[in-house]
């Protein structure tokens, strides 16, 4: 009669009968033995860890497909026998969603959530390897380390509800309040921590005069209750999902005056957050603080700023903060660089990039993937020179300025000009993984709703000056200053130029574009233009150069592309330290072995192809024989 009572939340009491319990315990448990959690880590890893092909998904209305790439050679890709390879392996799927799918930060798992649960598809076969029975979910978001995910289910008592992944348990819900969504909450580099921004409202007594006369004659102070919006940073951390302690010990949230917004860097536990504080002589700040420890590394303030936004590096290198500021009643822009590779105690190298342009509207900050380039994309006004023909009767320039940024052993934190593209028509710029690669999708026409966009493929190649020297002009200031007679040389800069490849015009009236995680491929597909559109688009893929490698058309209700995320790094750093010393050791015979093995096979080929057309010879047309 106990059997199903339920003891709490998450408890259940069971039982059975004798025989029964008999039969249960003579089933044999499965022995995977020594290898078998690794042989299961590598099932579950295969797609990831798969080097032949890249996958990528595409969702049509409730339909998820999954598909791959095979290499960057244009021969390899055959496109019009492309069907007919024999060597491509069979693509799992179709799969069914109601929302949204993606991918694992990793690329382990493929979300897909249904009206009652969310499945995790992944392994080689690409099958469900966890289920977690919550009704109307509208978005999952995993942490980095693919231990913990963030369920956010808006129609529920409590929206958001964080589980630990592994253990398949809930650990906390939350409730929701105005204006949060399912981007509220943030993950910190490595799935340790989580963080939302926190507003609370008080009461606050202002005396608003100094005085208030009543009707008897006496003077009274005129105070009124004002309310007052706190901003706040709360962060969890995992896995008791606990708020942090402060240096009291105490389990409160993080008070910004005025706080704007936060991100966590991509390489540490530190919260990078800009606010614009309340009173006089208090200045706009970009504030660099420790977690858990919450000591402030730095705080950055901004004069006479009005707004600030900040672009981080992916791999965490640098931080970029768009400031925009009054200089002499005008609107003006500059780009606020921080190195922060490495974190020290008050010391964060800074630099100023100060836009010499008319800008109308700043459209954004775009890091180089895995370099030190970066582009700055602006709408401004044209700045003609004398003797330069012009084009175009349009005032603006839609246009990029590409610089470089590095750490020197002498001049230590320098940013310079690559220079700016030519193009006074760019809406969309797109930097590859690979480095020194970039696409621009470019208008041809006067308007958007009547012209054409093509998408262009760029190269950045460097032109070496070393060496070579140039004589330096004197200036003078004043008649009366001595002339220099002697004539001083200095060196040539390093020059750049831009190389386009490639030039595709784009089809699809809404469209999407953008790399892949390392830069090897570049996707351009159409989006609906409504939920009633159910006009045809298509998929194109391309690799770094801008050459068409693989297509899909008449696509109908087509919702999105997405590609299969890799691991950067599967060791840690000591191991890699370890392979670095003991690789060659270790695998220098394993891979002799193969490439011997590689080279006999292919002599065999050779032998065997030179012995058919000897027994031909000999058979067929040598007269002594026949």
């Amino acid at each position: 009669m106990f059997n199903g009572h339920k003891l709490d939340a998450k408890h259940t009491f069971s039982s059975c009968t004798l025989p029964e319990f008999d039969k249960i315990m003579a089933i044999e448990e499965p022995t995977g033995g020594a290898g078998s959690n690794q042989t299961n880590f590598l099932e579950l890893k295969a797609p990831v860890l798969e080097t032949t092909r890249d996958q990528y998904c595409y969702q049509q209305g409730k339909q998820v497909n999954i598909d791959g790439l095979f290499g960057q050679n244009k021969v390899l890709w055959n496109l019009e026998d492309r069907d007919k390879r024999g060597d491509q392996p069979e693509n799992p799927g179709p799969f069914e969603t109601d929302k949204q799918c993606s991918w694992s930060p990793q690329g382990t798992y493929l979300i897909v959530i249904k009206s009652d649960k969310v499945e995790f598809i992944g392994g080689k076969a690409m099958t469900p390897i966890l289920t977690i029975n919550e009704p109307n979910v509208d978005s999952v978001t995993f942490s980095p380390c693919e231990s913990y995910i963030m369920v956010y289910s808006p129609k529920s008592d409590f929206p958001y509800a964080v589980w630990n992944f592994k253990t398949h348990e809930k650990i906390r819900e939350f409730d929701q309040a105005q204006g949060e969504d399912g981007n509220t909450f943030k993950w910190s580099f490595n799935g340790l921590f989580i963080a939302k921004i926190t507003k609370k409202t008080v009461t606050k007594e202002v005396n608003l005069s100094p005085t208030k006369k009543e009707e008897d004659g006496e003077e009274k102070e005129n105070i009124e209750e004002i309310d007052i919006e706190k901003t706040y940073i709360t962060v969890y951390k995992l896995p008791t999902m606990e708020m942090t302690q402060d240096l009291d010990g105490n389990k409160t949230s993080i008070f910004v005056d005025g706080l704007k917004d936060f991100m966590w860097a991509p390489h540490a536990n530190v919260l990078v957050y800009t606010s614009f504080p309340a009173g006089e002589n208090i200045y706009p700040r970009c504030t660099f603080q420790d977690m858990p420890t919450r000591r402030l590394i730095k705080i950055h303030t901004f004069k006479d700023s009005i707004d600030l936004k900040m672009y981080y590096h992916p791999q965490g290198k640098y931080l970029a903060c768009m400031n925009q500021f009054l200089q002499k009643k005008t609107e003006k822009f500059s780009a606020e660089l921080f190195e922060t590779a490495k974190f020290s105690m008050g010391s964060i190298p800074h630099q100023q990039v100060l836009i010499q342009r008319e800008v109308q509207t700043f459209h954004g900050i775009i890091w180089e993937p895995h370099g030190g380039n970066f582009a700055i994309h602006t709408l401004s006004k044209k700045i003609t020179e004398a003797g330069q023909k012009q084009f175009s009767n349009n005032p603006t320039r839609n246009g990029v300025d590409v610089y470089q940024v590095k750490s020197d052993s002498s001049l230590g934190f320098v940013c310079t000009k690559v220079g700016f593209l030519q193009s006074e028509k760019i809406v969309e710029f797109y930097f590859s993984g690979a480095g020194n690669i970039f696409t621009t999708v470019e208008l041809e026409g006067t308007s958007s709703a009547t012209g054409k966009h093509s998408v262009h493929f760029y190269y950045i190649q460097k032109i070496s000056n070393e060496g070579e020297t140039k004589t330096t002009s004197q200036t003078v200031k004043k008649k009366t200053d001595a002339l220099i007679k002697e004539k001083a040389l200095a060196a040539i800069d390093d020059t750049y130029e831009f190389r386009k490849t490639q030039r595709h015009e784009i089809t699809d009236r809404k469209w999407y574009a953008k790399w892949d995680h390392f830069g090897r491929y570049f996707v351009l597909y159409g989006r609906k233009t409504s939920v009633l559109d159910k006009s045809a688009k298509s998929i194109k893929f391309y690799n770094m150069f801008g050459e068409l490698l693989n297509f899909h058309h008449n696509l109908i209700a087509l919702d999105g592309c997405y590609f299969r995320p890799r691991p950067l790094d599967s060791l840690n750093s000591n191991q890699l330290k370890k392979l670095k010393k003991e690789y060659k050791k270790k695998y220098e015979k394993m891979f002799k072995d193969e490439e011997q093995q590689e080279k006999k096979l292919q002599s065999d080929i050779v032998k065997d192809k030179k012995k058919k057309i000897r027994d031909d010879f000999l058979n067929n047309f040598f007269i002594p024989l026949r």
